[in-house]
């Protein structure tokens, strides 16, 4: 800025000689490139400067007259060079090799015809160059890792953080993985890639006056990976170790041998033990991994026990087997003769008791075989017993307490009490002297490793409380110690409390001191006061039992104030009312007397400023004060009184006390009220009284007046000035002077002027609406008097009422009122007039006008104790009338509700014509305060009602009996409708068992507005709790509701009929027992095949809980059914049935077999086996006694056998057996004979037809095969019906057969029960199902009907994809 100024100079300067051709002379100027040069240590400056004469045409600065000089110190001459450019007129001077000494001042100096010029100061500031140097030019960093970048940077003055800057080269910046430190010195790349490999990072530094740069390479390596750990290898003759790692760069391998020697490479051969350690090395750092090598051992099981235990079923067991040996052996688990597991560890999901027994480890390898068998049973859960569950000892007793357990396996029982487990012989824990330590909770813990059971044994030592208080002295004079200690012992401790006359002791320091069961409370006084005095008690008091003991302490004093006594003199004015307080106290309570005296009446002296008390009590009024601390004197100052002296003194028999007061008594001069300085006086009057408006007392002596006129009039006392004839040359100021007797002096002026008023009248009226009374009152004065008349238009109106009334301030004036009863023939214009005899008159109009008021009609208040259930809403309506029609506003509950209410229990409806309604539904409870107001421009009217709604206490849903089993947790809920808040609720239990009542509680929740849900809960129940009462007041007064919910302890009915399990033939004595378990137990009712067996029979003998079937008939079914008909309604009536099958003595028959079959090749084959007798035989299929399993399907008395294809190997006899339990066995025989083969072919028969009828059929083939597929699988996707063949041996005897139809012509329903009827498998046909959900079931598990093998073309093959390959539904097969 100076430069560019001191240019601007230079070309002002240059216009002004050329415009106006003056010479000044020549002169040299400088203009400095810079005043502030800034330069790095060890480098070159430049100071620079533009030096040229003025005017132009001086001569030219020669260059050996320019000289550089500097202010502090000489210039290096050895590093300095200076030239001057003639053409440029600018002067440069180089300082080389920058140092500390070359810092300061410098300017350029010129010698100029004899005279020195100087340029402006340039000042040399020295920096050090910022310079950033990389800690390390490349960084190496393992892949994964974190890589740290740093560099240190030199700057004068230092870099900020804001000026240092990290870029990346290669790689792309991310701000998730790239951390700058605070300094900016560092840079933090996480997760470092194989991509960040080879990468470049600049760091550059940017100050004010230079920058500098620095890059930093990255390298990233890949740390060696052995694959696998440590691991063991069991070595038989020799063995080959192989190492395996990955790395970047590629590790190199060695190998530690035991013995300490190295080999390298990634194999080694080995023949002895020990351990073998692999080491892979890189640039990056190396991995290890150690091979054990051991002698090949047998394998040995350990760690298994006998037995395991499960605490239920359906939980799952693991049992780890584990078995040492080398090579490690392999392990399997049997359970008998199946494998369960295949791997050292047992899983077990034990879902019903079959899966309970005996499981058996083997543990094999190379060297033999172990086993170890373990027993799987069910844990029981430890039973305990305790002796007692809660005592309470007194300190010092002793006490045993026995805790039992029974369980399998055997649990450990132990005590634990605060943590710590207890010493105890065999359960029963031991106490001796019991202190207050023992007090508490013990816990009987037992452990079978599978439960836990824990029962709690309460016990609590107690000590009844000892108190004892303790005094030095209970008699003290006022000022004395008082300490007072109250010690209280028990257990618990006993809280003790202070009482003063049998009051609560509040204000005390106490200081209470715990140690084990004493409780010390020190109340100590440092100075006794009167109100110490009293009987103090110290109470102590915990749950058994209350002590107290007292002390009566008694302070002694000589009177004394209470309040300090004002005894300086006291001015006061005549009428004060002033208290002196004569307060003091003492104890005894010293009597008090006040002593006032009147000191001029009695010509007391009182320079002295006190009068003796003994003078006092001879010469003055004596006021006896109540006892106690006395209270305030209180006294009138009159003006019968100028000076009085007040004595105060109380006297006891330990001393007396007293104090006196002066005080003078005045009523300095002062200004009457209500008097005013300027009056007029009317012309009329006669003589006029002017009275001085000073007073006070005492009283002035006499008055001095100075007239308007100047004459100077006296008057004594407090007589007034008479002025007769008032007339206009009495006006003016009336001053006077008054003084008393104490030398009091007081002066004040007052005006007079003559009064002339002319008539003035003022109208006042207030518009009314029709109906309604009307007032218009007419003011009229002035001087003289005047006359007040009113007229309606032309017509003087009458029966007015006119009075004469005078003010102060206004002289006399006349008041006209006329009443009226407002009505339309009032309306118009009206007039008031005032006249004086001077006939000077004054008007004021008044126009009347018809008009009514707004007016509101409201409902009255409603109240109303509604039922929950009502559905009958209220209705309250405002009515609002006024002409003109008012603007009605509703007011629900505070809140404007013209438009509609924001309750939703409240409708607000506009009738039209000024008619609302307000509907409260029933559901709207408590009271509702309803505003109604209507205004107009004429007034307004308002009226409030309210309504008060509330619900009949009655019962929403209350429960009256309640089920539950012994121990359980029970819970009673109660909805009762009620409105307003009720004042109490009760519930009350019946019971003998006191945890029950301390495990009680209940709880209630307000679910809706007027409902609240009221719930009781109890905890572990026991069979001695019969009821549970509750009671709710009634809000309203009325009777309280009760209910009684009844209370039935039960125990589930579980009942198992055991039947035989061997086999009983006809004739035998069948007896089925029920056992029943029930609380109450049900009636029992025995059925034999639906018929029920009410009595005793010779067939059939009733017990109670047993039923013997006598001489049972063979070859049948009887089904026995017991019905539980319960005897409680917690009860449910159940159904249990048990089956006794009979045997019969038929033999099996097979019947309906052919002796031969004939087959050709390859054809399909079914062969169908049916037997007959009682029991129902089983029929099977054997081939040289070999039985064969591959059945169509099985029943009970036949056996279908397919042969897929018929060949050499099945062709032969096949026997078919049936057996049943009478004891013998039925066979026969079936030849199944392989049919010669052919000896014509197709081709054969070559004539025209035979070529053409094949040429046809090849064509139908082509073209319509396809199609005829395509509707083929259609329709089965449709119908989704199993198509199978029938046990014949003509295969086109297939085509279009159900196979289900064909097996109901081979059997009976008693065959085959699940097979539906054909109405019921049409009925189901057309519901668009099968009836028989097991013809779609895989054919694989040994169900009854398989599907036919279909052809599907690709799509449907895609659509079978889609329903999943293992869909059960969806089979695939072969071509037919």
């Amino acid at each position: 800025m100076k430069d560019a100024l001191r240019r601007c100079e230079l070309v002002i300067c240059l216009l002004v000689v050329m415009v106006s051709n003056i010479d000044f002379g020549c002169e040299v100027y400088f203009i400095p490139i810079t005043t502030n040069l800034v330069a790095f240590y060890e480098k070159t400056a430049s100071f620079q400067v533009t030096v040229y004469p003025l005017p132009e045409n001086c001569a030219n600065i020669d260059r050996n007259n320019i000289t550089w000089v500097k202010l502090s110190g000489s210039l290096p001459i050895s590093r300095i060079e200076m030239s001057y450019d003639q053409d440029d007129t600018l002067a440069t001077l180089k300082m080389r090799a920058l140092e500390e000494s070359d810092l300061g001042i410098y300017r350029c100096e010129v010698d100029y015809k004899g005279m020195i010029y100087s340029s402006e100061n340039i000042v040399l500031d020295l920096r050090t160059k910022p310079e950033v140097i990389p800690v390390e030019s490349t960084v190496t960093a393992v892949l994964g890792s974190t890589a740290e970048l740093s560099v240190t940077v030199k700057a004068d003055p230092p870099a900020n953080p804001t000026q240092i800057t990290w870029n990346t080269l290669k790689i792309l910046w991310d701000d998730k993985r790239f951390r700058v430190s605070e300094d900016g010195t560092s840079l933090r790349l996480s997760n470092v890639s194989k991509s960040d490999g080879d990468g470049y990072f600049s760091c550059e530094v940017r100050t004010d006056y230079a920058n500098d740069r620095a890059y930093i390479r990255l390298l990233v390596v890949e740390l060696p990976e052995i694959e696998g750990g440590d691991e063991t290898v069991s070595l038989f003759g020799s063995e080959v170790l192989t190492c395996e790692a990955s790395g970047d760069p590629l590790p190199e391998f060695v190998w530690i041998l035991p013995n300490e020697t190295q080999v390298s490479g990634k194999e080694l051969e080995i023949t002895e033990t020990g351990n073998y350690k692999c080491i892979a090395t890189n640039s990056a750092g190396e991995d290890s991994k150690t091979i054990t090598v051991l002698q090949g051992e047998v394998p040995t099981i350990d760690g298994l026990k006998e037995k395991y235990y499960l605490k239920k079923i359906g939980e799952e067991l693991e049992v780890d087997c584990v078995a040492s040996g080398a090579p490690s052996p392999e392990i399997v688990w049997r359970f008998g003769e199946t494998g369960v597991s295949e791997t050292r560890e047992l899983r077990v999901t034990v879902d019903s008791f079959q899966d309970l027994g005996n499981y058996t480890c083997i543990a094999t390898n190379s060297g033999g075989e172990e086993t170890f068998t373990v027993e799987l049973r069910l844990a029981e859960t430890p039973l305990l017993t305790l002796s007692d569950d809660y005592r309470q000892i007194e300190l010092g007793d002793s006490l045993d307490v026995t805790c039992s357990s029974k369980s399998d396996p055997t649990a450990t029982v132990l005590w634990v009490f605060d943590g710590k487990t207890l010493i105890s012989d065999r359960g029963t824990l031991k106490l001796n002297s019991l202190t207050e330590e023992d007090t508490g909770n013990y816990s009987c813990v037992a452990d079978n490793g599978y439960f836990h059971t824990e029962k709690i044994f309460q016990l609590f030592v107690f000590e009844e409380p000892v108190i004892k208080v303790t005094v030095e002295n209970s008699t003290v004079h006022k000022g004395e110690e008082i300490e007072l200690i109250c010690t209280g012992r028990g257990l618990p401790a006993p809280s003790l409390t202070w009482l003063k006359d049998d009051f609560k002791f509040s204000k005390q320091e106490t200081d209470t001191i715990v140690s084990d069961r004493t409780i010390t409370n020190k109340i100590t006084t440092t100075s006794a006061e009167l109100d110490h005095s009293g009987n103090y008690t110290c109470k102590g008091y915990n749950e058994y039992g209350v002590d107290t003991d007292s002390v009566n302490i008694v302070v002694l004093s000589e009177p004394f104030w209470v309040e300090n006594f004002e005894s300086e003199t006291l001015n006061i004015t005549t009428g004060t009312l002033i208290s002196i307080a004569c307060k003091m106290d003492g104890n005894p309570v010293p009597e008090t007397k006040v002593y006032l005296t009147n000191v001029n009446q009695l010509g007391l002296n009182t320079s002295g400023g006190t009068l003796e008390a003994e003078e006092m009590e001879t010469n003055a009024d004596t006021y006896q004060l109540e006892e106690g601390p006395s209270k305030n004197f209180t006294w009138s100052a009159n003006q019968s009184v100028e000076t009085a002296v007040v004595l105060c003194r109380g006297v006891n028999e330990f001393g007396s006390l007293s104090a006196s007061r002066i005080l003078y008594v005045h009523d300095p001069f002062h200004l009457q009220e209500n008097r005013t300085r300027e009056m007029s006086v009317y012309i009329a009057t006669t003589n006029y009284e002017l009275s001085c408006p000073i007073e006070g007392h005492p009283p002035p002596s006499n008055i001095s007046w100075r007239l308007p006129s100047g004459n100077v009039e006296m008057t004594f006392g407090e007589d007034p000035l008479l002025i007769e004839e008032f007339g206009f040359s009495d006006e003016g100021e009336y001053t006077c002077t008054v003084i008393n007797k104490w030398g009091m002096m007081m002066t004040t002026s007052l005006l007079l002027a003559v009064d002339y008023d002319k008539p003035n009248v003022t109208v006042d009226y207030k518009d009314v609406a029709v109906g309604q009374v009307g007032i218009i009152t007419c003011i009229g004065h002035g001087q003289p008097a005047v006359n007040l008349t009113l007229h309606r238009g032309e017509e003087k109106v009458q029966n007015v009422t006119v009075h004469t009334k005078s003010d102060p301030s206004l002289g006399e004036y006349v008041v006209l009122t006329y009443t009226y009863l407002m009505s339309r023939e009032l309306v118009g214009r009206w007039s008031c007039t005032a006249r004086n005899s001077l006939g000077d008159v004054d008007s004021k109009n008044i126009d009347l006008q018809l008009f009514r008021r707004a007016e509101v009609k409201l409902t009255p208040p409603v109240e109303r104790n509604s039922r929950y259930n009502d559905t009958d809403p209220i209705d309250v309506f405002c009515n609002a009338t006024g002409d003109p029609s008012p603007t009605v506003t509703i007011l629900i509950n505070g809140l404007n509700s013209t438009s509609g209410s924001n309750s939703p229990g409240i409708l607000v409806f506009n009738l039209e014509n000024g008619v609302y309604k307000v509907r409260l539904k029933n559901s709207q409870l408590g009271t509702t305060r309803i505003e109604c107001s209507a205004e107009n421009v004429w007034g307004k009217d308002r009226k409030t009602t309210s309504v008060l709604n509330t619900y009949s206490l009655s019962c929403y849903k209350c429960i009256t009996q309640v089920c539950a089993s012994a121990n359980a947790d029970i819970s009673i809920a109660h909805i009762i409708a009620v409105y307003p808040e009720p004042s109490y609720i009760k519930w009350n239990v019946t019971t003998t068992s006191p945890e029950v009542l301390n495990k009680f509680q209940n709880t209630s929740i307000q679910i809706d507005p007027g409902f609240v849900e009221y719930e009781a809960f109890i905890s572990s129940i026991t069979a001695d709790t019969t009821s549970v009462k509750f009671e709710i007041a009634d809000p309203r007064g009325g009777e309280p509701l009760s209910v009684q919910t009844e209370l039935e302890i039960y125990e589930p009915i579980s009942a198992v009929l055991l039947a035989p399990t061997e086999s009983l033939r006809a004739g035998d004595n069948v007896t089925i027992t029920a056992s029943v378990t029930a609380k109450p137990l049900p009636r029992l009712r025995w059925f034999l095949n639906q018929q029920e067996i009410a009595v005793s029979s010779e067939k059939a003998v009733v017990e109670e809980s047993r039923l013997t079937l006598v001489d049972v008939s063979g070859g049948a079914r009887h089904v026995v059914t017991l019905e539980l008909v319960p005897q409680s309604s917690c009860h449910t009536a159940r159904k249990q049935s048990v089956v006794v099958t009979i045997l019969g003595d038929s033999p099996p028959r097979i019947y309906d077999m052919p002796p031969l079959i004939e087959k050709e090749k390859g054809e399909k084959i079914y062969l169908m086996c049916r037997a007959a007798g009682d029991p129902v035989p089983t029929v099977s299929w054997y081939k040289r006694s070999t039985l064969h399993s591959e059945l169509r399907f099985s029943a009970v008395h036949e056996a279908m056998l397919r042969i897929e294809s018929m060949s050499v190997d099945e062709a032969g006899t096949w026997e078919c057996r049936a057996s049943n339990n009478a004891g013998q066995t039925d066979s026969k025989l079936l030849e199944l004979v392989l049919a010669p083969e052919s000896s014509g072919a197709l081709g054969s028969d070559s004539s025209p037809e035979v070529i053409l009828s094949t040429i046809l059929t090849v064509v139908f083939v082509v073209l319509v095969g396809p199609l005829l597929l395509a509707v083929y699988c259609l329709k089965r996707k449709r119908q989704r019906r199993l198509k199978v063949v029938t046990p014949v041996s003509d295969p086109g005897f297939l085509e279009g057969v159900s196979l289900e139809k064909e097996i109901r012509k081979l059997v009976t329903p008693d065959f085959y029960p699940d097979l539906p009827t054909e109405a019921e498998e049409k009925k189901s046909t057309e519901n668009g199902r099968t009836s028989n959900p097991a013809l779609y079931a895989n054919p694989d598990t040994n169900n009854k009907l398989p599907p036919l093998p279909r052809r599907c073309n690709s799509a449907q093959t895609a659509r079978s994809r889609e329903l999943g390959e293992n869909d059960n539904r969806v089979q695939s097969a072969s071509p037919t």
